[in-house]
């Protein structure tokens, strides 16, 4: 009999299973509007502004990092 493996980040799995999505490294600008129930644009505009942190992962893709903080 074997334990079920304890989730790895179980507020964000919790969250994301709500939204019906998969935990993964790397999610599209519009992933992460659907997840923060939010516009494409107002996830861009807080990049743009400095409000959440980027760095370039290919066009319309962004990467979360472990902090919890979002990355374009």
């Amino acid at each position: 009999m074997s334990l079920a493996q304890a989730p790895k980040y179980p507020l964000l799995e919790e969250v994301l299973a709500l939204c019906q999505m998969a935990l993964q490294p790397m999610y599209t600008t519009r992933e992460i509007a659907k997840l923060f129930g939010v516009s494409v644009r107002s996830i861009q505009s807080r990049v743009t502004s400095g409000q959440s942190f980027a760095r370039s992962a290919g066009p319309g893709e962004i990467l979360a990092d472990r902090s919890g903080g979002v990355s374009s």
